[in-house]
């Protein structure tokens, strides 16, 4: 991947974007490696990007050097999970933490991969939030899935996470096969005891060329193959005959607004607000989830 170069930020607008798990502002995104090492049955990295490839240390810490130049104070590492290789991310810590860059972060990560060093030396050198791939709090789903991970391990990694306090982003899937309505109660439950600090209710989508897609076209479920309209917040493409397009749709959206507008989760996120961006980061969030959750109309 070295060969490919360093992305020329400067030449992006790079002040315009944002991310709900930004601490700081201005942000950049850097992609250290390419693919996944699980093959998820929706996942288009997982399928379409193997093996797993990583860039060199080196190549990465002379991107940091120029986003440094150009002021930025916040990284958003996009891999699907940075931890994977741990040697590779303990040499890229140790490098942040000896040029004193100060740079906050976040990444995604596997829960498997999610162990007490490598957490330690991660939030030294700066991270403060790690995304976890949840999909279904249900062992049976994450099975059938080919997720390789199980409820327990989740639930161990968001709770050492949260033990050396630091954030936690739960994504989760709703929609895959197996789903019923007992299952999708029962993962928002499962995540609403965890309390990360940020949670997707997320349908899952029918990628072209993926396991899932495959399976739902042919036991005769999809009902629309337009690419633009495949988009895990708006009405699924596939139907269930036990579980339609529209409760799978509605569950979702009120999970939102369940979650995110609860009193005791607006009173745990106020008490973490540290700083003055932090408060405007968290005031445009909560803005945006009222006016799509709760008062966009629904056609």
């Amino acid at each position: 991947l070295d060969e490919l170069g360093i992305p020329v930020h400067s030449a992006m607008p790079y002040k315009i974007y944002k991310c709900p798990m930004a601490l700081r502002l201005p942000m950049a995104i850097i992609c250290c490696s390419r693919g996944c090492i699980n093959r998820c049955v929706h996942c288009q990295a997982g399928n379409f990007q193997n093996p797993i490839r990583y860039r060199s240390v080196e190549s990465v810490i002379q991107e940091l050097e120029e986003l440094k130049k150009l002021n930025i104070k916040e990284i958003k590492f996009y891999d699907c999970s940075l931890p994977t290789n741990p040697t590779f991310l303990k040499a890229l810590c140790k490098k942040m933490i000896e040029k004193k860059y100060n740079f906050t972060w976040h990444c995604n990560a596997r829960a498997e991969f999610i162990k007490p060093d490598i957490l330690k030396l991660m939030k030294i050198s700066g991270c403060h939030t790690v995304a976890i791939g949840c999909e279904s709090s249900n062992n049976e789903i994450l099975k059938n899935m080919g997720k390789r991970e199980t409820a327990e391990q989740i639930e161990k990694a968001v709770k050492l996470i949260k033990n050396l306090d630091m954030r936690v982003l739960m994504y989760l899937t709703f929609g895959l096969e197996g789903e019923t309505e007992k299952t999708m109660k029962a993962t928002f439950e499962f995540a609403k005891r965890l309390q990360p600090e940020f949670v997707t209710f997320g349908i899952v989508v029918p990628a072209p060329g993926t396991p899932f897609y495959e399976s739902m076209k042919r036991k005769g479920y999809l009902i629309e193959k337009k690419l633009e309209l495949q988009d895990p917040n708006c009405l699924p493409t596939f139907v269930y005959p036990h579980l339609s397009p529209e409760r799978l749709y509605n569950f979702t959206r009120n999970a939102y607004k369940k979650y995110y507008l609860s009193l005791s989760y607006i009173l745990r996120r106020l008490k973490r607000l540290r700083t003055l961006t932090e408060l405007k980061i968290s005031f445009t969030n909560a803005i945006s989830v009222l006016k799509r959750y709760q008062f966009e109309r629904v056609q």
